[in-house]
């Protein structure tokens, strides 16, 4: 039991062993949408809950722009123009070069 528990701490403090569990519940998680399931864990439920926060985030932002810019509108695509320069930036910061 003990080396068990020992096994198990060296997991929990092992960060490239997070990495790794995380991307093969991500792998998980895209096959399970490819195969029509919708997947209900911890994961996906946070990522929903996320997106769902963005998405309200977005709406707040549009409705802000749109007090102090009275003569113009955000529309659909200039969210989508956030969400993908948000997106680049991410990318950027996260692409080992």
């Amino acid at each position: 039991m003990r080396n068990a528990n020992r096994i198990l701490l060296r997991f929990v403090d092992d960060e490239d062993a997070k990495v790794r569990y995380g991307l093969k519940l991500r792998q998980a998680y895209f096959e399970a949408i490819e195969r029509g399931e919708v997947p209900n864990d911890y994961r996906s439920t946070y990522i929903s809950d996320v997106a769902n926060r963005i998405f309200g985030w977005l709406a707040d932002q549009a409705e802000d722009f749109e007090k102090r810019y009275p003569q113009d509108r955000l529309s659909s695509e200039d969210l989508k123009d956030i969400l993908l320069t948000a997106h680049s930036r991410l990318v950027a910061k996260t692409t080992k070069g």
